[in-house]
């Protein structure tokens, strides 16, 4: 009897502890992503973007739904820019404002560099202010 009586205090010490590790990991992971969304409120995608530029690794940012990326990847390739889905769904206001000024920074440079017709074909039309983009 006392024997049974360790075990089972042991198995239920066990499942707690796994219980509290579960929670806690999924409490971490939310917290992590809650501090990537709100760090876009300071971060500077033009600033980004021309750095990305002078170093060779350009990106198309896309947030939100995204279902198209492997043929936007093909089609970008012909620029040698590479598709960056980031924040996933969730998307806030600062993400769209800093997805504006990066992806608008990328825009231009490729008008300067190849003309409107060639960037439009590959990139295209002109991204759209966040205050103006329809929502959903």
């Amino acid at each position: 009897m006392k024997r049974s009586v360790i075990v089972l205090c042991t198995a239920v010490f066990v499942v707690c502890v796994a219980a509290w590790m579960v929670a806690w990991s999924k409490r971490h992971a939310v917290a992590s992503q809650i501090a990537e969304y709100e760090s876009y409120e300071h971060r500077d995608g033009r600033k980004e973007a021309e750095v990305d530029i002078a170093q060779g690794q350009v990106k198309w940012k896309v947030c939100g739904l995204y279902s198209s990326e492997s043929e936007d990847a093909t089609r970008l390739k012909r620029l040698g820019v590479q598709v960056d889905w980031f924040a996933g769904c969730i998307v806030s206001d600062a993400i769209y404002r800093y997805r504006y000024a990066y992806n608008s920074t990328v825009y231009s440079h490729f008008v300067r560099l190849v003309g409107k017709e060639i960037t439009e074909a590959v990139l295209g039309a002109q991204p759209i202010p966040p205050a103006d983009e329809p929502k959903g």
